[in-house]
């Protein structure tokens, strides 16, 4: 039996049973007199996450803890702190928030144990796996939950952090407020800082599938890099799919270094063309060809994202519905527009522009005024031939009719002419 079913076995019993989760912790133990051990919540490469609780204050909390067989590796030991720095240090709303950071006794009590750092506690999805269960996200909520993971990587790179492991697996969806997919993004253990002497050496860190050509070279990277690995992580929450795949590292590494990602329409045709042409430039292979910044890219997107304090509006026909002379702007406003301005659109003849309102409106203007002009001239002409009888009492009535009549003519006209 694992450690991690024991401890479901000993939470079913009712009893608070020290059992080990980890290689450094049990179930119940308290660390540095203030963070009782819960459960174990995942393992990396790095180390293990459990849940805490903090004894005084009550609060739920996260702690990291490094694998002890890593604590005799100083650059292990050194990456390890050098990520609670890096995540403390940035304080962004989208980065999972560090509060401290500690050392575990060793099991003979004589030197250092393994390091750990305490991070706030989630409750949310890992991203790859909400992708799995949903499937392909719409252009809006792909944009929203990339967007977010820009802003944080931005924030990073404001501070000459590069991330070089931007993925779904370390990125997670919690709820804030009334917004489902707020983004929490984890896992900065092999960035790259600026000024450390720990990412100078030609080593490839990462992981293969997000891997930008330069960084599976071995080369030095920058936030160019994470503009790739983020762009293959849009490409693969709108088709479900990454745009390059091989079961074989090396030869997946081989081909983001040389083989050329497919076009996201092959895949989803109904997509902006706007989009697809953003997508394939944070793909470019060299980096100079490459959206230069993760503030670019944030700007890039934001003509296909939607505010998500608005009401939903009701679901409408695809885009690839629509005729094919439609003119794309048409198509974007697929996405975002109510049914019945939809329906609108895609049955008759686009809608003029305000400009060419106005100037209809103005030429109708015209026709009704000169319409009233040439009535008051006929009506002139009428009295000065028709002056002598119309100078006998019983003729009056006629005058009347005749004054009474011109505005009813001018108005008809008016109204043929709209």
């Amino acid at each position: 039996m694992s450690a991690t079913d024991e401890t479901l076995d000993s939470r079913a019993s009712g009893h608070t049973k020290r059992v080990p989760i980890t290689e450094t912790l049990v179930r119940g133990q308290i660390v540095d007199g203030r963070y009782e051990i819960g459960e174990l919540l995942g393992q990396g490469a790095m180390g293990s996450v459990v849940s805490a609780r903090h004894v005084v204050l009550k609060t739920r909390l996260a702690i990291k803890v490094m694998r002890p067989e890593l604590t005799l590796d100083a650059e292990a030991m050194a990456r390890f702190r050098q990520e609670a720095q890096v995540v403390g240090a940035i304080g962004h709303p989208n980065i999972v928030d560090v509060r401290d950071f500690g050392t575990l006794p060793s099991p003979d009590g004589a030197t250092a144990g393994a390091s750990y750092f305490v991070m706030e506690h989630l409750e949310g999805r890992e991203l790859g796996a909400v992708l799995s269960e949903d499937g392909p996200f719409s252009v809006e909520r792909a944009v929203h939950v990339v967007s977010q993971m820009a802003e944080a990587l931005d924030a990073a790179h404001a501070r000459g952090v590069v991330h070089r492991d931007v993925k779904p697996a370390n990125t997670l969806l919690v709820r804030e407020g009334s917004d489902p997919d707020h983004v929490k993004m984890l896992d900065f253990g092999i960035a790259k800082l600026d000024s450390s002497r720990l990412t100078r050496r030609a080593r490839i860190l990462g992981t293969p599938a997000y891997m930008a050509p330069e960084q599976a070279q071995g080369a030095i990277v920058d936030a160019r890099a994470d503009v790739y690995a983020l762009t293959i992580v849009l490409f693969e929450l709108l088709t479900g799919r990454l745009p390059l795949d091989d079961p074989h590292p090396f030869k997946l590494l081989r081909k983001q270094v040389t083989d050329a990602p497919p076009s996201i329409l092959a895949l989803r045709p109904e997509l902006p063309s706007e989009l697809a042409s953003l997508i394939a430039r944070g793909l470019e292979k060299k980096p100079a060809d490459r959206i230069p910044s993760m503030r670019a890219l944030i700007e890039s997107l934001e003509p296909f994202a939607r505010s998500r304090r608005s009401t939903p509006t009701p679901a409408v026909s695809r885009i690839s519905s629509l005729p094919v002379d439609a003119p794309l702007h048409e198509a974007v406003a697929l996405e975002t527009t109510p049914a019945a301005s939809v329906v609108m659109r895609t049955s008759h003849a686009p809608r003029a522009s305000h400009s060419q309102d106005v100037r209809t409106s103005r030429t109708r203007t015209a026709i009704a005024i000169a319409a009233l002009a040439l009535a008051a001239v006929l009506g002139a002409a009428f009295l000065f031939t028709s002056a002598p009888s119309l100078l006998r009492p019983e003729s009056r009535g006629t005058l009347m009719g005749h004054a009474s009549s011109a505005p009813r003519a001018a108005e008809a006209a008016s109204s043929l002419q709209l």
